[in-house]
């Protein structure tokens, strides 16, 4: 029998269902969690919109009736007592407080959760001071919602009233947490639109540009300025068409508007539409001129889901939409002038390719798609029951359990609960007797032989930090123990922490190393495990799921997306968890730590150079950090003389993966703070001179290795301690020593 854990019990409260975009996101994240096997009821009035909806997706629904607030908190009480919830969750600003009173009156004492989708406080007093103080979590959809409302934020130039001021709430901050809401991928995808454009009256070779959205009063979502900056765009672009698709009650005025501006044949309301994906499919460029506030943005995401560029606002949460920032660009809310050159400019853009249209789909799925934002949330919840459970006891250094995993051990309730160890084997070379199925890898990887193993009922402890059999015996050599000599006494084995147990039909690949987050371990640590299961024969396409750590990098999806990695396919793993698998797939660490075998090198350049683009000037870099530790307390004197020699200075956390590719590659010259950034060396050329800049206290030689794998002219330059020293050497402050700087610049010949 598979261990398939007990669902979690949640409710979701929603008093109105009335048609906006929380009551679509409230449903469809419950329909989703109902689909990942969670026992979801959703509460509210029967007979909406959604019933529909809430029918097709097979949601439990209980029906709370259209009465009064204190109606809806005694009946929403009556339903989290029966089914016993665990988790009660509140979404509308309407609902915050009946959900908190719901929640205290069923007498379960659930985690109150409740989500903030609009990009402002609580309007009521209470709701800004009181309400931190009453529930367990709130999420908020971005994170500029999240900084509104920790922070506030105050726009007293804009001619919306509502952004003059935006005050913060009060209280316990570390309560805020932020998980994006998600579109449905599976209908917002590139597909044929010939007929839905020749039924919305676009002509071959008319170029349409939509705003998509309810226009009510004041100002809707922008489509008077929208047509406003389309009258001078038309005068300079005749095939150009622009579309306003929904409903509301500005639509006399809108009307008028495309009247006397002049663009009857070229500006047309559609109404409103039920084929929405088949419409982004439509369109040639998506417009989102908004001009109030806004959370997120997800038409933003559905019109990319779609292949289409975009041209939006820079406004409030929408650029956390518009990530990838390739296909479109964002101007200034209520600009006219800067809106119609845009829609100018984009008109002589190419359409974007299959290919870059599948992979900006791809990009969306990974991030905005109801799966992910639904695999957030049970994560979220299952992170939340586990706080204040049990306190971790911190590291110890005895071979042997501590009391507590002892007890926990002979405990078939608390083995549901806490993850004990019973052994550890140095690494996948040695798996005599544990039943677990293996591959040697061929090739020429150098004295020590590399593995993919297949672990049948496999688990992945925490966050990807331990890989264990079945049993409960640990693989060492791997993830957390990676590199360490006797890891039966590493205290990691001794760590007792709550961790849920989930499950995860299928077929598993832990692809992410132990410190995957950060930017070296992920080249060089993680990526090369996917050239290890092409050379051991395992084709990805056999693979129902890739396991990645809990830190999301942007890092993570540009390489990704180069190696063709199916997003779809990506599962994050959390720190209060022990996934359990069907079959858990993993390959041997790539190389002993800060040793860079040809074949890894070679895996990199090949898979990731070509990002770069074609060559261009070479330039000298100074490589600076961004942050608060571990900085140059005279930056601006070693910046100011580096320029004087022709260096120019740059952040790689500024960069996007191809960017700093080509950087790298482009350089004659490298000046570096010492840091994760230098992990892009790899994509330098031979013979490129390297000067690292080190602190007293924390000397890595990864970089010299690395340097003499690629033929990199290294030198290393000694800083001096400036201040007082920090808990971590690795994070202390120090002066670069301008003299021995010069010294290696002109042994260098740069």
């Amino acid at each position: 029998m598979n261990p398939q854990p007990p669902a979690l019990r949640i409710v979701y409260l929603n008093s109105l269902l009335s048609g906006g975009g929380t009551d679509d996101q409230c449903v469809k994240i419950a329909g989703e969690l109902h689909r990942l096997g969670q026992g979801v009821v959703l509460a509210g009035p029967g007979g909406s919109v959604f019933q529909t909806t809430i029918d097709q997706l097979g949601l439990p629904f209980v029906d709370t009736g259209a009465r009064s607030k204190a109606a809806f908190v005694l009946r929403a009480a009556r339903v989290i007592r029966r089914e016993g919830a665990q988790i009660v969750h509140g979404h509308h600003g309407r609902d915050l407080w009946p959900t908190v009173l719901a929640a205290r009156l069923s007498g379960v004492r659930p985690k109150i959760v409740l989500t903030r989708h609009m990009a402002k406080s609580p309007g009521s007093w209470a709701g800004r001071n009181l309400l931190l103080g009453r529930c367990d979590a709130l999420i908020a959809v971005s994170h500029f919602v999240a900084k509104v409302l920790c922070q506030g934020d105050a726009d007293p130039a804009s001619p919306e009233a509502e952004r003059h001021c935006r005050p913060p709430m009060r209280g316990d901050f570390s309560k805020i947490h932020v998980i994006h809401g998600g579109i449905d991928t599976n209908r917002f995808c590139p597909m044929d639109a010939s007929a839905t454009r020749s039924a919305l009256g676009l002509a071959a070779g008319d170029y349409a540009f939509g705003v998509v959205g309810g226009f009510d009063f004041p100002r809707g979502k922008g489509q008077r300025e929208f047509l406003r900056a389309a009258a001078i765009a038309a005068a300079k672009v005749p095939r150009a068409r622009f579309l306003i698709v929904g409903q509301g009650r500005m639509e006399p005025i809108l009307r008028e508007d495309i009247s006397s501006l002049g663009l009857e044949g070229k500006a047309w309301l559609t109404g409103q539409r039920s084929n929405m994906p088949e419409v982004m499919n439509a369109l040639d460029c998506l417009v989102h001129p908004q001009i109030g506030t806004e959370a997120l943005g997800l038409v933003v995401c559905e019109a990319q889901a779609c292949g289409k560029p975009i041209i939006a606002s820079a406004l409030d949460g929408i650029p956390e939409a518009f990530a990838p920032r390739r296909h479109g660009c964002l101007v200034t809310p209520e600009s006219i002038e800067e809106l119609a050159q845009a829609m100018v400019r984009q008109v002589g853009v190419p359409p974007l390719s299959a290919e870059d249209a599948e992979h900006l789909h791809r990009w969306v799925e990974r991030n905005f798609s109801l799966g992910v934002a639904a695999a957030r949330h049970l994560l979220f919840y299952l992170a939340l029951l586990a706080r204040g459970r049990r306190a971790d006891q911190g590291p110890i250094k005895a071979a042997q359990l501590t009391a507590a995993q002892r007890v926990a051990a002979r405990s078939k309730i608390a083995r549901d609960f806490f993850w004990v160890p019973s052994g550890c084997v140095a690494g996948l070379g040695t798996l005599k007797g544990l039943g677990v199925a293996r591959n040697k890898v061929r090739g020429d990887f150098g004295s020590k032989p590399l593995y993919v193993t297949f672990a049948r009922m496999g688990k992945v402890v925490g966050d990807v930090h331990l890989a264990a059999t079945a049993d409960d015996i640990v693989f060492g050599d791997l993830q957390g123990l990676h590199g360490v000599e006797d890891p039966s006494s590493h205290w990691s084995l001794q760590r007792f922490r709550y961790r849920r147990r989930a499950y995860l039909a299928g077929a598993s690949f832990l692809l992410a190393a132990g410190a995957a987050d950060n930017y070296y371990h992920w080249l060089f640590d993680s990526l090369p495990r996917v050239q290890l299961l092409q050379k051991a024969a395992v084709s990805l396409a056999g693979i129902d799921h890739i396991l990645l750590g809990q830190v999301v990098r942007p890092f993570h999806e540009a390489t990704l997306d180069a190696l063709r990695i199916p997003c779809s396919k990506i599962l994050r793993c959390s720190k209060s968890q022990v996934l359990q698998c069907g079959t858990l797939v993993l390959a041997s660490a790539p190389a002993p730590p800060i040793v860079f075998p040809p074949w890894v090198i070679e895996f990199l350049r090949e898979s990731f150079l070509p990002l770069a683009g074609p060559a261009g000037p070479k330039q000298k870099i100074f490589v600076s950090r961004r942050g608060e530790r571990r900085r140059l307390t005279n930056q601006m004197e070693v910046e100011t003389w580096l320029a004087a020699r022709g260096f120019k200075t740059v952040y790689m956390e500024d960069m996007a993966f191809a960017a700093q590719i080509a950087c790298f590659a482009n350089a004659s010259a490298i000046v570096a703070i010492h840091g994760a950034a230098l992990a892009n060396l790899v994509f330098a050329s031979a013979g490129t001179p390297l000067i690292e800049l080190v602190g007293p206290t924390f000397i890595n030689h990864c970089y010299a290795k690395l340097a003499a794998a690629m033929s990199v002219k290294y030198t290393q330059v000694l800083g001096a301690l400036t201040a007082q020293p920090r808990k971590r050497p690795e994070e202390d402050d120090f002066a670069a020593p301008i003299p021995a700087l010069r010294e290696a610049l002109d042994k260098a010949g740069a």
